[in-house]
């Protein structure tokens, strides 16, 4: 299989590459923006608590821990931004 003059294989390979990179790029904006909203999530308070003491548990349960993997991911991505920008 002989190569067409002209067609430059490092040149696709480069610009192959390069869309990889913005695709994993967009892709961790996409989850850091996810575990942002998950912290705002375990921030914020019910309008109105519920009547019923275990609906209520389970929406004080779940915001806390909305709240805790949001941290969580959000003090992952200050690190791994960190240690980007000293390679």
């Amino acid at each position: 299989m002989s190569i067409k003059s002209g067609w430059n294989l490092l040149g696709f390979l480069t610009a192959a590459a390069h869309g990889l990179a913005h695709a994993q790029h967009t892709g961790d904006k996409i989850v850091e923006w996810g575990f942002t909203k998950m912290n705002e999530a375990g921030k914020a308070k019910p309008a109105a608590a519920p009547k019923n003491p275990y609906v209520r548990k389970a929406e004080n349960a779940g915001r806390s821990v909305l709240g805790l993997i949001g941290k969580a991911g959000r003090a992952y991505y200050e690190r791994y931004e960190e240690l980007k920008k000293k390679t």
